[in-house]
């Protein structure tokens, strides 16, 4: 892996990003920053308070309410950075849903009913809550390196 290089791309691609951001750029990019540098954060205030992200935590509402993004806004940006696949004729893409159920909480309006396995023999395998999707990059093998299966 040539360092200078992958380097190079990512700030391309970080240009990129901020050269197709609405409004509120500068924001929305250290929010970025604050989110691939903080994994282990658990909520929107943890995220104001990292160390990338300068301005205040109400400029993160302003900023996502401002936000407007085409469905295939990402995958268009993304797309000319994904490795390509050699070994099959098309990139292998791996999607699981997550339910984080929610059934006593009134004031969520985008609540929604969802699919849970239930345990219990004769109850419904639903439950009222979101659903968060994460979709993967599924990786080749590659000579020298460990097996690994997504990005």
């Amino acid at each position: 892996m040539d360092i200078t290089l992958e380097a190079a791309n990512l700030q391309q691609f970080r240009y990129a990003l901020y050269q197709n951001f609405n409004k509120r750029a500068d924001t929305l990019l250290e929010l970025l920053d604050a989110l691939c540098s903080q994994p282990e954060t658990r909520s929107v205030v943890e995220y104001s308070l990292a160390p990338c992200y300068r301005r205040s935590y109400s400029t993160i509402f302003k900023a996502l309410d401002e936000l407007r993004l085409s469905p295939l806004w990402l995958p268009l940006r993304l797309a000319p950075y994904l490795p390509r696949p050699t070994q099959r004729p098309f990139w292998l893409l791996i999607a699981d849903v997550t339910v984080c159920p929610r059934p006593y909480v009134v004031t969520l309006k985008d609540r929604g009913m969802a699919y849970q396995p239930e345990v219990v023999k004769g109850e419904l395998p639903v439950t009222i809550g979101h659903q968060y999707s994460t979709v993967v990059l599924g990786l080749e093998p590659e000579a020298g390196c460990s097996v690994s299966w997504m990005v």
